[in-house]
């Protein structure tokens, strides 16, 4: 693609009248010559996005020192690749949102090869990366909006970061750019990522001194490659559930050989905590505080047998440690305790904290301009607490759209019911209500919460609540919706029910079950 082997920074005209378009094209050219820059130049048709520019018909003679990319926000991109040509660009940028299918995005791939064109695939930030892998071959590389197309001042939407560590895990050779909202911050995650090249537009050409910025991105991108990038164990569907299934497993051997301990919300959540251990969580058991990690607060902390259950199955400590719960001195206790736990975020204890904790986690990265992102898993029943209300009405302020909750929707606390203690509905629609984006999903459906938190992570400019319904004490009929379960352990007998149960289960799963 380039015979560049550091990360460049293109400098972009972005116009949407004629006068303006002249103005930023005289200026973007001399800077690219002053910085031996490549040149973007955007093309909208005000359909495909909401505003128009002057058409590719009206621009100037190119310089023909200087080598040009045309990045078509285009509803029909096709029809302009030979005008592109005979104006004497080197490169076009479509796409794949544009067209029909995949077909269709073969055949203006093919037809800029045939013009000799090099073409690069573009993606907006909520189009899966998965649109664009079959056709890694046959492109010169795929840049990634970092905001949302057609508009200029926008900030970066850091789920971005996340498709191209995927694409460069994915292909260590495929050119890599991203557009929109590039900040110097911004571009040091890239280039640590491994982006070969950045486009500017209204941070260099809308600015007092266009030069200093464009000097200040070129510094930016010199930040080293990281080598060891963290990575997810992105089990498949099937394993996920036998993951859960030995969770509950263990919670339940657990608290029968403490004889203390909570029951129903621990098996409840087993599969919410299969699910983000196991596909979407970044984590290294052997360095717990890995800086590229995700966090995981918990915020109904009297579930910690599940946590933990899932942090030993993950390799963050030995199984046998399961065994000292609830000790006198042991480092697994009643409610979590950070520094204590390897893998715990936060200390639990008193209800909706949590909440709090994960939100001020989320909003300290984001200071530091860091990519991790924050996972908290909070009750229903806490909600009953304005400090959970509080943390909510914050992280939708400060739009940290790094906070992703997880709320175990299983109708107990205590008390009782939920309903008879305290009603909460409409759960959903306070939390729209409080600036947040809200999903609402079955909380033993490993499918479908691996699809309702890969899009909350896609999301940008708000915090998401998942609301996950879930059947307290799931997996042993004699505990299931039962609110006595909330807070009393199995007696040995009963877990011994409890276990052949789950063994059962977990036969069905494996295809033996029955034979």
């Amino acid at each position: 693609m380039s015979a560049r082997t550091s990360p460049v920074v293109i400098p972009t005209v972005f116009a949407t009248k004629p006068s303006e378009f002249h103005k930023r094209f005289e200026l973007v050219t001399q800077l690219a010559r002053q910085h031996q820059a490549e040149v973007q130049i955007d093309f909208m048709d005000g359909q495909f996005v909401r505003h128009s520019s002057p058409p590719i018909s009206s621009v100037p003679a190119l310089p023909s020192e200087l080598v040009f990319e045309a990045h078509l926000m285009l509803r029909e991109p096709r029809h302009c690749l030979p005008l592109l040509k005979e104006k004497g660009f080197a490169r076009v940028i479509v796409h794949v949102e544009a067209h029909h299918d995949r077909e269709d995005v073969r055949e203006t791939v093919l037809r800029a090869r045939a013009l000799r064109l090099s073409p690069l695939l573009a993606l907006n930030p909520t189009t899966p990366l998965e649109e664009v892998l079959p056709f890694t071959r046959l492109i010169d590389g795929v840049l990634f909006l970092g905001v949302e197309p057609g508009a200029e001042h926008q900030h970066f939407i850091t789920s971005v970061y996340e498709k191209v560590e995927q694409l460069r895990a994915l292909d260590e050779q495929v050119w890599i750019q991203v557009d929109g909202g590039v900040t110097p911050v911004v571009a040091k995650h890239l280039a640590a990522l491994g982006v070969n090249a950045v486009n500017s537009g209204s941070y260099v050409s809308a600015s007092q001194d266009p030069a200093q910025r464009l000097a200040l991105l070129e510094q930016a991108m010199r930040v080293p490659r990281k080598r060891a990038l963290l990575q997810r164990r992105k089990l498949p569907l099937h394993d996920i559930r036998l993951k859960a299934n030995t969770i509950r497993q263990r919670v339940v051997t657990m608290l029968a050989h403490a004889q203390s301990g909570h029951t129903a919300g621990s098996l409840g959540m087993a599969d919410v905590l299969a699910t983000l251990y196991f596909h979407v969580l970044k984590y290294d058991p052997a360095r717990p505080e890995h800086p590229d990690r995700d966090y995981v607060f918990l915020s109904n902390g009297h579930i910690c047998p599940v946590w933990y259950a899932t942090l030993a199955e993950a390799g963050f400590f030995p199984s046998d440690d399961l065994f000292t719960f609830r000790r006198i001195n042991a480092s697994l206790q009643g409610h979590p305790h950070v520094g204590a736990t390897p893998g715990v975020e936060n200390s639990g204890g008193p209800l909706a904290q949590g909440l709090s904790q994960a939100a001020g986690a989320a909003k300290a990265l984001r200071i530091d301009g860091k990519q991790n992102r924050v996972f908290c898993l909070c009750s229903d029943g806490e909600h009953d607490e304005g400090q959970a209300w509080e943390a909510a009405l914050f992280a939708a302020h400060h739009k940290l759209d790094n906070l992703i909750c997880i709320m175990d929707r299983n109708n107990i606390q205590i008390d009782g019911f939920t309903d008879h203690v305290m009603n909460l509905e409409p759960l959903a629609a306070k939390y729209r209500a409080f600036n947040w984006n809200v999903y609402e999903v079955d909380g033993h459906d490993v499918a479908a919460l691996l699809r309702t938190i890969g899009k909350a992570m896609l999301l940008s400019g708000k915090p998401t609540m998942i609301i996950a319904k879930t059947i307290p004490g799931k997996g042993v009929r004699e505990f299931e919706g039962k609110p006595e379960w909330h807070g009393k352990p199995p007696s040995e007998e009963q877990a011994g029910r409890a276990l052949r149960e789950l063994e059962r289960e977990r036969k069905r799963l494996e295809g033996h079950y029955g034979a």
